[in-house]
């Protein structure tokens, strides 16, 4: 099992749940698919993530 420093493991194929992985696709940075989005934010914070929106504002600052 991962830790909250690094992707948690997922099947092959499937939506990561805590919005960490990132890709690039024709020059724009962006998060890969996420299973339900609209819960994420509660999933992160039950594994003491921060929102995913000061994570992702980080990401794309290149931080």
């Amino acid at each position: 099992m991962g830790d909250a420093s690094g992707p948690l493991p997922r099947p092959e194929g499937q939506p990561q749940i805590y919005g960490t992985q990132y890709l690039t696709n024709a020059g724009e940075l962006r998060p890969r698919p996420i299973e339900d989005p609209e819960q994420m934010d509660e999933r992160r914070a039950a594994v003491g993530l921060e929102p995913h929106a000061g994570y992702d504002a980080r990401m794309r600052e290149g931080r």
